[in-house]
């Protein structure tokens, strides 16, 4: 039995990017390397943003159960609680801001490293959940007695976290976070006492400040200086600019609004931490965002220094090996650099063979390659979307042939490679030991996962089928259908075609017997298709 692990996340990781050794052996080497002592295979995501699909990867279930992920795995059990079960040290190091606080992610850990940057917390926490809540009661949907308890409890459980997190370790904060950071929180604590005492001024606030503002305003009640409009006129050219930015492909780079922490700032620190950690038996969990933001500019010298790589890059590009843009696949090389300082640091103190290494993606990104516009994020369900790696190392068992796989199987894969009991909260499968026949994706869109009001994407993919549907209040109406055998970029939509009627139905029976909470939470009980 293997006593220590480590679970690795690198956000929007695509699956084709690494798929091929040869590609590998001379832009990858590290994940080459760890590859060598298991096996990669190709994984299908429960859904394409991480705020989405981190439910399924923590807690081996979908996306919309329990109500949905806008407070993540708060009601869910935590796959590092059923590790801890066996007197395991616990680790979380991570510069993924998605997790939020408040949402459960940091369950069961003993200890904490994150570089997440508080304004950006709020700002998820208004635009994600709040600001949704507070539209249904301008639509007088909801009463203000109803939103104001709401923004008192799930705004409190923010701000609370906030301020608890004083004695967090932040030995990974860069300077500059420090400060922005210390500010927050000690703005936090007069925010709470007005949310408790005048909610009512919460409650205006938010309807007049976006969420990227937010944080300028905790804790005051008057706000509106001359230093708050000029940083107001700030953030809307730069959020418009991110906007014409998405919709054309010749000037690919922009500026993040928050602190993004980069590996290279942290790696060696992460390093010595892992070297002195004393306990026999640990495990670490990590998400790195350096992929996700290949083309932000927040850390210009390092991405500047990323053009080391672009004759390599190029090479491989003429010698048509790979189809991905320079950007991405240079900050996917610089990760492995990285990675690979962290191997060598792991096989010199004899650490490597004693352990179980995952390394996996939240989802994939359609930007470093697409055969098709940037669509909605609700329906960015393609293969750029969805298809990501799933390696794992030091394990002699691999993965039952042509078994489907999915970010719950994941989770359940490497927890019972390490020996644990899963219970039947554990919806993934072990691939290794029973076959899989279909992946369902699913989501709600951007915003508020209100599973009643709002329309509800499923996609249904299976070795030669990919299946996009929208449940819409009592319809379910068939919007795609792509044959990957013939199609394997999903361009000729074939939903109308008579030859594939039985496919279609036989999907929607897979999709209604394994996703029936969600059509009763509907109030359906039989399925009225639109397929025109």
């Amino acid at each position: 039995m293997l006593y220590k692990s480590i679970f690795l996340i690198v956000d929007a990781l695509r699956y084709d990017l690494i798929s091929s050794q040869k590609v590998r052996k001379k832009l990858f080497p590290a994940f080459d390397k760890i590859i060598k002592r298991g096996f990669l295979k190709k994984a299908v995501a429960n859904a394409q943003s991480t705020q989405f699909v981190l439910p399924s990867l923590f807690s081996s279930s979908y996306p919309l159960d329990y109500g949905g992920y806008n407070y993540g795995i708060r009601d869910r059990k935590s796959y590092i609680q059923d590790i801890k079960k066996r007197n395991t040290r616990t680790y979380l190091m991570s510069t993924c801001n998605q997790m939020g606080i408040g949402n459960g992610y940091d369950k069961g850990f003993d200890e904490v490293y994150t570089t997440n940057d508080y304004r950006l917390i709020i700002e998820h926490k208004i635009n994600r959940t709040l600001i949704y809540e507070i539209n249904l009661f301008k639509k007088k949907i909801k009463s203000k007695q109803d939103t104001i308890q709401f923004l008192q409890k799930e705004f409190g459980i923010t701000l609370d976290r906030i301020i608890s997190y004083k004695s967090l370790n932040n030995e990974l904060w860069p300077p500059k976070l420090r400060k922005i950071n210390n500010q927050v929180l000690q703005n936090s604590i007069a925010e709470k006492e007005l949310l408790f005492k005048k909610p009512d001024i919460i409650l205006k606030k938010m309807q007049k400040v976006s969420g990227g503002m937010y944080w300028h305003t905790l804790g005051k009640i008057k706000y509106n200086s001359i230093y708050f409009q000029i940083n107001r006129v700030m953030v809307a050219i730069n959020w418009r600019a991110k906007k014409i930015i998405a919709k054309q492909n010749l000037w690919p780079f922009f500026r993040l609004g928050h602190h993004a922490v980069i590996i290279n700032d942290i790696i060696d620190s992460l390093i010595n931490k892992i070297l002195n950690i004393k306990e026999k038996s640990w495990h670490i969990h990590m998400h790195f965002m350096d992929v996700h933001d290949h083309r932000a500019t927040n850390n210009t010298l390092n991405l500047i220094k990323r053009f080391r790589f672009y004759p390599k890059w190029l090479i491989e590009r003429i010698r048509g090996n790979i189809k991905h843009r320079f950007l991405y696949v240079a900050a996917t090389m610089d990760l492995d650099q990285n990675l690979g300082k962290l191997l060598n640091k792991l096989e010199e103190h004899k650490i490597i063979d004693d352990m179980l290494f995952l390394i996996t993606a939240d989802h994939a990104s359609y930007y470093p390659e697409s055969p098709r516009k940037k669509l909605d994020v609700a329906q960015r369900t393609h293969y750029e979307d969805l298809e990501i790696p799933f390696i794992l190392a030091n394990t002699k068992s691999k993965p039952i042939e042509n078994t489907m796989c999915d970010s719950m199987d994941i989770c359940t894969t490497f927890v019972t490679k390490l020996g644990i009991k899963i219970g039947s909260r554990y919806k993934g499968k072990d691939i290794c030991s029973e076959k899989k026949f279909f992946v369902i994706s699913e989501n709600c869109g951007s915003g508020n996962a209100d599973i009643k009001r709002r329309d509800v994407y499923f996609t249904i993919s299976t070795k030669k089928f990919r299946l996009m549907v929208t449940l819409n209040k009592k319809k379910l109406i068939v919007e795609k259908l792509f044959d990957k055998y013939k199609d394997p970029f999903e361009i000729i939509n074939i939903k109308t075609h008579q030859s594939y009627k039985n496919e279609i139905n036989k999907l929607i029976k897979i999709l209604y017997e394994n996703r029936k909470e969600i059509f009763k939470i509907k109030g359906i009980k039989k399925i009225k298709l639109i397929n025109n």
